[in-house]
């Protein structure tokens, strides 16, 4: 009796074990996935174009931001010394709807708008009027555009630029409404590691 027994819950078992093991076989592409739970697609966060610009009629202005520089101690005296200025160079970049609209860069992106602000050292470069077209933001296939910082001098003691600063290059949802410090020191003469 317990032959029979243990005979019969031993095919039991084996028969439970094919059937299980033969539904996990299927190849994926036969499989029901009905009730799968499937992967979610990363769903892109919607953009907020009324924290980026303020709209006019027929033109478009960046929210305003301020850049500031940081200089080595060796900057700071060369700067101070020659009575040096520092032009804090911005232009804004973005990629056509219709690249055949609008030229483009060899990246395939476009100049949407550029600013440039005179600064001493020890003064911030505020740039709260950078607009451009209406037409130009209507044409850009992402609102949220590039912005590249470049920062050198304005030549008044030298022909040639004296430093060499930090290069920024962000998109403008990191950068408005905020004061973004930029470090720099001499291009010649300065092995400052550490600056001010």
């Amino acid at each position: 009796m317990i032959k029979i027994f243990s005979s019969i819950l031993l095919s039991s078992l084996l028969l439970c074990c094919h059937v299980h093991n033969s539904q996990n076989d299927k190849s994926p592409a036969a499989s029901d996935t009905s009730d799968q739970i499937l992967p979610k697609k990363a769903v892109p966060l919607s953009l907020d174009t009324n924290a980026l610009y303020k709209f006019g009629k027929d033109s478009v202005t960046i929210v305003p931001f301020v850049i500031g520089i940081a200089l080595s101690p060796k900057a700071v005296a060369a700067i101070t010394r020659g009575r040096e200025t520092i032009i804090v160079s911005v232009s804004f970049t973005g990629t056509p709807k219709d690249s055949s609209l609008i030229p483009s860069e060899g990246d395939g992106s476009f100049i949407v708008a550029a600013a440039e602000k005179e600064i001493s050292y020890g003064e911030v470069a505020q740039f709260d009027r950078v607009n451009f077209s209406r037409k130009l933001y209507d044409q850009l296939a992402d609102k949220d555009v590039n912005m590249d910082v470049n920062v050198f001098t304005g030549r008044k003691s030298s022909p040639d630029n004296l430093l060499d600063c930090e290069f920024l290059s962000d998109k403008i949802s990191h950068i408005v409404n905020k004061k973004i410090m930029l470090t720099g020191k001499l291009i010649y003469g300065d092995d400052s590691t550490q600056r001010k």
